[in-house]
Protein backbone atom coordinates (compact mmCIF):
# COMPACT_ATOMS: atom_id res chain seq x y z
CA UNK A 1 0.00 0.00 0.00
CA UNK A 2 1.20 3.39 -1.28
CA UNK A 3 0.38 6.90 0.77
CA UNK A 4 0.82 10.01 -1.62
CA UNK A 5 0.94 13.39 0.67
CA UNK A 6 0.62 16.39 -1.30
CA UNK A 7 2.63 19.21 1.16
CA UNK A 8 1.87 23.00 0.05
CA UNK A 9 4.49 25.32 1.43
CA UNK A 10 3.91 29.10 1.32
CA UNK A 11 6.67 31.59 1.80
CA UNK A 12 6.26 35.58 1.96
CA UNK A 13 8.55 37.33 0.38
CA UNK A 14 8.96 40.88 1.74
CA UNK A 15 11.10 43.80 0.06
CA UNK A 16 12.04 47.33 0.66
CA UNK A 17 12.33 49.67 -2.23
CA UNK A 18 13.93 53.17 -1.52
CA UNK A 19 13.39 55.66 -4.55
CA UNK A 20 15.08 58.83 -4.50
CA UNK A 21 13.58 61.25 -6.00
CA UNK A 22 14.51 65.52 -6.21
CA UNK A 23 12.70 67.84 -4.57
CA UNK A 24 12.67 71.54 -5.56
CA UNK A 25 12.64 73.99 -2.33
CA UNK A 26 11.88 77.63 -2.53
CA UNK A 27 12.57 79.97 -5.26
CA UNK A 28 16.19 79.14 -5.66
CA UNK A 29 15.38 75.81 -7.23
CA UNK A 30 17.96 74.22 -5.11
CA UNK A 31 16.88 70.61 -5.30
CA UNK A 32 16.95 68.44 -2.10
CA UNK A 33 16.65 64.15 -2.56
CA UNK A 34 13.49 62.41 -0.65
CA UNK A 35 13.63 58.64 0.18
CA UNK A 36 10.38 57.10 -0.49
CA UNK A 37 10.19 53.83 0.78
CA UNK A 38 7.92 51.24 -0.52
CA UNK A 39 7.23 47.57 1.45
CA UNK A 40 5.96 44.97 -0.61
CA UNK A 41 5.25 41.48 0.07
CA UNK A 42 4.28 38.59 -2.13
CA UNK A 43 3.13 34.77 -1.22
CA UNK A 44 5.29 32.27 -3.54
CA UNK A 45 3.22 28.90 -2.95
CA UNK A 46 5.42 25.76 -3.54
CA UNK A 47 3.78 22.04 -3.93
CA UNK A 48 5.46 19.01 -3.54
CA UNK A 49 4.13 15.47 -4.16
CA UNK A 50 5.78 12.97 -1.68
CA UNK A 51 5.25 9.42 -1.78
CA UNK A 52 4.86 6.80 1.22
CA UNK A 53 5.62 3.01 1.07
CA UNK A 54 3.62 1.03 4.03
CA UNK A 55 6.16 -1.27 5.26
CA UNK A 56 3.05 -2.99 7.63
CA UNK A 57 2.64 -3.84 11.35
CA UNK A 58 5.46 -3.57 13.59
CA UNK A 59 5.65 -4.36 17.11
CA UNK A 60 7.16 -1.36 18.78
CA UNK A 61 8.63 -1.18 22.24
CA UNK A 62 10.67 1.26 24.04
CA UNK A 63 14.72 1.12 25.25
CA UNK A 64 17.27 4.14 26.76
CA UNK A 65 20.87 3.95 27.75
CA UNK A 66 20.37 2.21 31.33
CA UNK A 67 21.71 -1.47 32.23
CA UNK A 68 18.34 -3.26 32.27
CA UNK A 69 17.66 -1.63 28.83
CA UNK A 70 20.98 -2.18 27.61
CA UNK A 71 23.20 -4.59 29.53
CA UNK A 72 26.98 -3.84 29.44
CA UNK A 73 26.62 -1.47 26.96
CA UNK A 74 24.77 0.76 29.65
CA UNK A 75 26.22 4.69 29.87
CA UNK A 76 28.17 4.38 26.31
CA UNK A 77 25.87 6.64 24.81
CA UNK A 78 26.68 5.24 21.56
CA UNK A 79 24.65 3.78 19.14
CA UNK A 80 26.14 0.20 17.09
CA UNK A 81 26.15 2.36 14.20
CA UNK A 82 28.76 4.95 15.91
CA UNK A 83 26.17 7.67 16.50
CA UNK A 84 24.86 9.46 19.99
CA UNK A 85 21.23 8.16 20.42
CA UNK A 86 18.90 10.76 20.48
CA UNK A 87 15.38 10.84 21.61
CA UNK A 88 12.93 11.37 19.09
CA UNK A 89 15.29 10.30 16.20
CA UNK A 90 17.17 7.04 17.38
CA UNK A 91 15.07 3.53 16.78
CA UNK A 92 16.78 -0.01 16.55
CA UNK A 93 15.73 -2.74 13.72
CA UNK A 94 16.77 -5.86 12.46
CA UNK A 95 18.91 -4.63 9.82
CA UNK A 96 18.09 -7.71 7.12
CA UNK A 97 14.81 -5.11 7.50
CA UNK A 98 15.44 -1.76 7.67
CA UNK A 99 19.35 -0.64 7.18
CA UNK A 100 21.52 2.15 9.09
CA UNK A 101 20.05 4.83 8.18
CA UNK A 102 17.02 4.32 7.12
CA UNK A 103 14.39 6.85 8.02
CA UNK A 104 10.66 5.46 8.88
CA UNK A 105 7.60 6.92 9.84
CA UNK A 106 5.85 6.05 12.95
CA UNK A 107 2.82 7.78 13.56
CA UNK A 108 4.16 11.07 11.51
CA UNK A 109 6.99 11.71 13.11
CA UNK A 110 10.59 10.91 11.26
CA UNK A 111 12.81 7.92 12.88
CA UNK A 112 16.52 6.98 11.69
CA UNK A 113 17.71 3.57 12.44
CA UNK A 114 20.85 3.91 14.20
CA UNK A 115 20.88 0.65 16.57
CA UNK A 116 20.78 -2.79 16.38
CA UNK A 117 19.58 -5.01 19.32
CA UNK A 118 20.22 -8.94 19.72
CA UNK A 119 16.09 -9.10 20.48
CA UNK A 120 15.26 -7.19 17.45
CA UNK A 121 14.20 -9.43 14.81
CA UNK A 122 12.38 -8.89 12.24
CA UNK A 123 9.20 -6.71 12.47
CA UNK A 124 10.49 -5.07 15.39
CA UNK A 125 11.34 -1.75 15.96
CA UNK A 126 12.94 -0.36 19.38
CA UNK A 127 12.52 3.36 19.98
CA UNK A 128 15.02 4.85 22.24
CA UNK A 129 13.91 7.37 25.41
CA UNK A 130 15.76 9.77 27.44
CA UNK A 131 14.76 8.03 30.62
CA UNK A 132 13.51 4.04 31.54
CA UNK A 133 10.44 5.32 32.70
CA UNK A 134 9.87 6.88 29.46
CA UNK A 135 10.90 3.55 27.53
CA UNK A 136 8.71 1.45 29.66
CA UNK A 137 5.63 3.93 29.66
CA UNK A 138 5.29 3.22 26.23
CA UNK A 139 5.47 -0.30 26.40
CA UNK A 140 4.58 -2.30 23.52
CA UNK A 141 2.97 -1.09 20.74
CA UNK A 142 1.58 -2.15 17.36
CA UNK A 143 2.18 0.40 14.93
CA UNK A 144 2.16 0.60 11.22
CA UNK A 145 5.46 1.90 9.71
CA UNK A 146 6.07 3.83 6.65
CA UNK A 147 8.94 5.22 4.70
CA UNK A 148 9.79 7.49 1.59
CA UNK A 149 9.50 5.78 -1.92
CA UNK A 150 12.65 7.72 -2.27
CA UNK A 151 14.62 6.62 0.63
CA UNK A 152 16.38 3.73 0.32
Amino acid sequence: MKLNIIRAAATTISAILVITKPVAVGTNDIQETQEIIIETSATEETQESITFECLGNFICTGYCDCDICVGQYAGQMQTASGTTPTAGRTIAADLNILPYGTIVYIDGHAYTVEDKGGAIKGNHIDIYFNTHEEAVNFSIQQKEIYKRSDNE
